[in-house]
């Protein structure tokens, strides 16, 4: 069940006092929900710590080429194409990598407590409708017997 689906049974709820199904089915859904945050918040975190390395490591190798021209006394321009490497290329495809990390950093989800807690409120809302409407029914037959 995607994403889409979970919404769509959120928004056209219509829980039916005599009929469990609904709540029956939203249970395990919360709990792949609530499994597959964990799992892409982890996911999410290795991403970005490997962004962090990727920026160091660019640091480093423009240095690298900087100590190497300095070292053998070569001018910048014979190592052109690696210069062009570290101050063009791989700024482009970590300047990539950073907008494809932001553009997935939750894009429907709340963080990952509140989405348990918005949750976990609407089951306790369906329950406590369900049981006051049973109460009041049972209360109006008892007086009317």
């Amino acid at each position: 069940m995607t994403e889409d689906d979970i919404q769509l049974q959120i928004d056209t709820a219509n829980p039916d006092p005599q009929d469990t199904t609904y709540l029956q089915n939203l249970k395990p859904q919360l709990k792949q929900l609530s499994a597959d945050s964990l799992i892409y918040d982890r996911l999410l975190r290795k991403m970005k710590d490997l962004f962090t390395t990727i920026n160091i490591n660019i640091n480093n190798y423009n240095e690298t080429i900087e100590r190497i021209c300095a070292r053998l006394g070569l001018d910048k321009e014979e190592l052109s194409f690696w210069r062009y490497f570290g101050e063009e290329t791989a700024p482009q495809f970590r300047g990539q990598i950073e907008a494809n990390l932001s553009s997935r950093d939750r894009p429907w989800l709340p963080p990952h407590p509140f989405v348990i807690a918005f949750f976990a409120s609407v089951i306790c809302s369906a329950g406590a409708w369900w049981i006051t409407k049973q109460l009041i029914q049972n209360g109006r037959s008892q007086r009317n017997s």
